[in-house]
């Protein structure tokens, strides 16, 4: 059996924030879900079938998924914690350098700058407030800008009422 696999593409902008790396962690998790979903299928008809086969030819994308959001140190809950910070939290080029210290050896992370060999959708080089994640459709180099401020955005206080008094589980 053949399996074709759709990849759930990152978003890729000619610049990527902080919004794209939001859509494109979805994406990871999503990927994630569909591979679960038919590798599974694929093991149980290999089993009936019984062809020798090896496990380790389907992709996991569970380390990317793990370095973007697993508490404490994934990229999204580090934010997190930079933002609780105050205005002591970092920005840019020195949050860049945090994730780079904290991820910089990870194999779905790569540190970009002038001297690397990364470029820019517009073959311009990286900088050093740009880091790149390999998801698994391919990788996105991410510019931190206003990272800090996008995370920091809350609710209206009239929307938190409204939601705190519903008695819907749901909200």
């Amino acid at each position: 059996t053949y399996t074709t696999l759709p990849r759930f593409h990152p978003t890729s902008y000619q610049v990527n924030g902080f919004e794209q790396l939001f859509i494109n962690t979805t994406n990871e998790m999503l990927q994630k879900v569909f591979n679960d979903i038919i590798f599974k299928k694929e093991e149980e008809e290999y089993n009936r079938e019984q062809i020798v086969w090896d496990k380790t030819v389907f992709p996991d994308n569970d380390p990317c998924i793990h370095m973007l959001t697993k508490r404490p140190i994934g990229l999204l809950p580090y934010l997190d914690s930079e933002c609780q910070r105050g205005m002591a939290a970092s920005e840019g080029e020195a949050l860049v350098r945090k994730f780079n210290q904290s991820h910089g050896n990870h194999k779905f992370y790569e540190v970009c700058g002038p001297a690397s060999v990364w470029r820019r959708k517009d073959g311009k080089r990286t900088q050093n407030d740009d880091f790149l994640v390999h998801h698994f459709a391919g990788p996105i180099i991410y510019t931190v800008s206003d990272f800090i401020d996008k995370n920091r955005d809350a609710l209206y206080g009239h929307v938190h009422d409204v939601l705190s008094e519903s008695t819907n589980p749901l909200v």
